[in-house]
């Protein structure tokens, strides 16, 4: 499951005033949050300004095996440029996520194990001792 926060100073349809940018100024820009899970792809629609609009976008949250590459920026973050009549913009957000650990027995496995151990501990006792 990922979660994007997106924000601009254009309107965003369904979104609402920022009230979490630094500086006070969060009444100039609009938020939203788009929630997505697996090969889904979702869409916000942005009223842009005369001159042009930035609309930054951002994955919230992710975890450290998961690594985020994006075609408007690098890593979890980036920007795309609304011009008015302009057309639509794209970003392409790609997650891969990693397995990291050492990889464990069920519990078969640790009961052969187990087995294995302790049949060796009675031979070396019986040697050695």
């Amino acid at each position: 499951d990922s979660s994007f926060k997106i924000t601009s100073m254009g309107e965003i349809t369904g979104g609402s005033p920022c009230f979490d940018i630094p500086a006070g100024n969060g009444n100039d820009y609009d938020c939203a949050m788009l929630s997505l899970y697996g090969d889904d792809s979702g869409s916000v629609l942005v009223t842009p300004s005369d001159g042009g609009t930035m609309v930054y976008i951002s994955e919230m949250g992710q975890d450290s095996s998961v690594e985020t590459d994006n075609s408007c920026g690098g890593g979890s973050s980036g920007s795309v440029e609304i011009m008015p009549g302009g057309g639509a913009a794209s970003c392409t957000f790609t997650n891969t996520v990693f397995f990291e650990g050492i990889p464990t027995l069920n519990q078969y496995g640790m009961a052969i194990l187990a087995l294995l151990m302790l049949g060796v501990g009675f031979v070396g006792f019986r040697r050695f001792a």
